[in-house]
Formats: structure tokens, sequence, C-alpha cells
């Protein structure tokens, strides 16, 4: 039921020119259903743990912050 109602949800955004931003991603499965069904952007776990203020200034001076994938 989730799969049919996150497809839906995309297909009426879509249709009315939105982008979609899925939250909460975790797995790598649901990266990968969220891509084939053309969802915009995605947020969560899977990409990044939450973090204290010096780790993202590191992330985003591309350093390594603790935590982070490899």
């Amino acid at each position: 039921v989730r799969a049919s109602c996150l497809w839906c949800h995309l297909l009426l955004a879509h249709g009315m020119g939105l982008n979609v931003v899925a939250e909460g991603v975790e797995t790598q499965a649901q990266l990968d259903y969220l891509r084939a069904h053309r969802c915009d952007e995605a947020q969560g776990y899977f990409f990044y743990k939450p973090m204290s203020a010096d780790d993202l200034e590191k992330l985003l001076a591309c350093e390594k912050p603790e935590g982070a994938r490899q």
C-alpha cells in the first residue's frame, strides 16, 4: 500500500510541475525505488546521520566528517 501511495503522490506532484523530496530514506532499496519512480530529491539516514555544526563544516569543505559512510 505504501508504495502505491508514494507512486500516486509522485504522479500528482509531477503533474502539477512540482519537485518531490522524499524524507527518511534509510536503505539502498528505498533509494532505488525512488529513483525508478523519478523522485527528484531524497534525504535521510542513508546519506548521513545527524551531525554537529563542526562536522557539517567539514562535509561542506569536502573533508570526511565523523561517522560518514565509506
